[in-house]
């Protein structure tokens, strides 16, 4: 309704949802009629990261916007109900809105997602949510300026600092909770300068911006991450010099931050590309059959945030496996995903900071016998972070043929281990802001120093020095499985293939250890 009494005709309404599972959904429109009413089919949502139907129940979250002109707006938020048709109630037409930007125990990457009224502030961010604990930014290269909360008095101390459309920002939180914030909608593109090197922004224009399409049109652009507040931990979609992009692909959300790394001072403006992106088609892989299991194999617990972790492991025969976790003798609790294969990759969320849990996983064979892992201790790490830095690689046969859902392990001297799945391409890629030391801190790598790279089961590691580049690529492993399952990987081409240039990478720097601590 205009007012609360006239019908709106012709107005723009986008309906977004969030499901049970977490999985966002691209926007679908409608218009309103002559009587003001409007009407969506939610058998038309499609999840945002990969294309497909998304698969929505009772009580999972729609957004419903309404864009009639910069001063007839509205906006609401209700949850599925199991009636079919569902009525959503009145949206009467404002000339401002309130969003609220959902923030996760731990730390938060978020952006203001409107054009506030009044000026807002980090200090006035953390008098209004509860149990909020820190707002930094980051500028110049470093964190700060940075406002907290003092642990026994509750006043905000530092220096507190404006929040700007544009910029992202880092919140961290107690509990779940919510900011309020009220504006105008931002409904002209925010034009963005991007210095070479690392840039915390915010994009609250527009949806249905993806990251992929996104990091192709800035000028010299290498890396979007995206922090998961629910894992504590870094994602990236990432440019190769060949022009390929790699990497989860995303929406961009207009309550998140977001670093763009580039390697060029530029200006970029978003928007909306002419026709709407083709995503990739998901092609599902082909299912094996089952063989006989004997044994589990390289049992390995990584990538561990305050939030997350994720396990990888091998088995002498095709399998069928689960996973089960807990927290120290408490009920053990299932991952609802089950993997068939020789190798199998799970992600654990939903953690809690420095808690010792405990995991088992077990995986059927073709006669229907089951095999049992050891259980296996692990402990979360504390909240923190570090600068985010992606590196990458590939895994090819000796052949040259791309190796996919190969698992790459990567180490650091003193640090637990990181873990990441190769595509159908053979390429994988890891995000060093997520390593952590063997005390559970965040770990900054540092130029010059050495990691080393293997697949999981292989005995021989590459060695590689890390630079100070935002992005790197990493040594591409070669892969031999030989008639009697034994693995062996060079980080050179077969002889056959080498060409004049070639030549081996012989670290020569020590190590120096750094990280950062959140309280």
């Amino acid at each position: 309704m205009e007012d609360g009494i006239t019908s709106a005709t012709g107005v723009l309404v986008h309906l977004n949802l969030t499901s049970h599972s977490g999985a966002n959904s691209h926007p679908v429109f409608s218009l309103t009629n002559s009587d003001g009413y409007w009407y969506v089919d939610l058998g038309n949502l499609k999840d945002d990261s990969n294309q497909q139907v998304l698969i929505y129940a009772a009580a999972d979250m729609m957004t419903v916007r309404v864009e009639a002109g910069p001063n007839r707006l509205g906006q609401q938020e209700v949850g599925v109900s199991n009636s079919s048709p569902q009525k959503v109630s009145l949206i009467v037409l404002q000339q401002t809105i309130s969003l609220n930007v959902n923030l996760m125990p731990g730390l938060n990457l978020i952006t203001l997602p409107v054009a506030p009224i009044t000026a807002e502030t980090a200090a006035g961010l953390l008098s209004t949510v509860a149990d909020s604990r820190e707002v930094f930014s980051y500028n110049n290269d470093n964190w700060g300026p940075e406002v907290f909360i003092h642990a026994e008095t509750g006043q905000p101390l530092g220096q507190d600092f404006p929040l700007q459309v544009g910029a992202g920002y880092m919140v961290h939180a107690g509990k779940v909770s919510q900011w309020s914030v009220e504006g105008r909608p931002i409904l002209s593109p925010v034009s963005l300068e991007l210095r070479t090197g690392l840039n915390l922004v915010g994009v609250p224009y527009l949806e249905g911006l993806s990251a992929k399409g996104v990091l192709a049109t800035i000028s010299g652009g290498l890396v979007i991450d995206r922090w998961l507040s629910d894992s504590q931990i870094w994602r990236s979609v990432l440019a190769t010099p060949e022009g390929l992009i790699l990497g989860d692909e995303f929406q961009l959300d207009v309550a998140e931050g977001y670093f763009i790394q580039v390697s060029q001072d530029s200006s970029w403006t978003p928007s909306l590309p002419a026709t709407a992106p083709q995503g990739q088609p998901v092609v599902p892989g082909r299912v094996a059959a089952l063989e006989a299991v004997t044994v589990i194999q390289h049992l390995t617990v990584a990538n561990l945030s305050a939030g997350s972790a994720s396990v990888g492991f091998q088995t002498d025969g095709v399998g069928r496996s689960s996973l089960q976790w807990r927290t120290s003798y408490g009920p053990w609790q299932s991952l609802a995903q089950e993997q068939t294969g020789r190798q199998y990759f799970y992600h654990l969320e939903g953690l809690q900071p420095q808690q010792q849990y405990q995991l088992q996983v077990a995986v059927v064979d073709v006669r229907g016998q089951k095999v049992n892992s050891p259980i296996v201790d692990f402990q979360t790490t504390v909240v923190g972070l570090a600068n985010p830095k992606t590196v990458f690689g590939q895994v090819l046969s000796v052949n040259g043929q791309a190796k996919a859902n190969q698992l790459v392990l990567l180490t650091v001297a003193e640090c637990s281990p990181m873990l990441a799945s190769t595509d159908q391409q053979g390429f994988w890629s890891l995000n060093l802001g997520n390593l952590k030391s063997d005390s559970g801190q965040s770990y900054q790598p540092q130029n010059g120093e050495t990691v080393g790279l293997r697949l999981l089961g292989d005995s021989t590691i590459h060695q590689q020095i890390l630079t100070d580049d935002g992005l790197q690529q990493l040594k591409t492993i070669r892969y031999h499985q030989q008639s009697d399952g034994v693995l062996t990987t060079s980080d050179h081409p077969d002889q056959s293939q080498l060409g004049l240039d070639w030549e081996p990478t012989i670290p020569t720097h020590s190590t120096q250890k750094r990280g950062s601590l959140i309280n």
